[in-house]
């Protein structure tokens, strides 16, 4: 599935959810208020949590496939690179030290 189609797929699903759970509700229209109280700030609060919440977790879950998918030739690739940063210490510090026989 493409980028686009699951992200429109997902807001599709959405608000799908969104309506029928305002027309279980019996909800008919939106009252407008200047003021809220703490038990709406707070539910507020816990919505905008929750939603960065799973944004996390889906990017966690895609980053996490991703490694899955590249796993072989990232196991390679890390191996190669550390064999060759340990020799590249190595040479390096080969100048460095005590002088030999002192």
């Amino acid at each position: 599935m493409t980028r686009p189609l699951a992200f429109v797929t997902a807001i599709t699903i959405a608000a799908g959810v969104f309506f029928a759970g305002w027309d279980l509700l019996g909800a008919r229209e939106i009252k407008p208020e200047r003021r809220i109280d703490s038990k709406t700030l707070f539910d507020l609060v816990k919505v905008s949590f929750a939603v960065v919440a799973g944004a996390g977790a889906l990017v966690v879950a895609y980053r996490r496939q991703q490694i899955d998918k590249d796993g072989p030739s990232r196991s390679a690739t890390l191996v190669m690179t550390s064999s060759t940063a340990a020799e590249g210490v190595r040479v390096a510090g080969a100048g460095y030290g005590p002088a030999p026989g002192g």
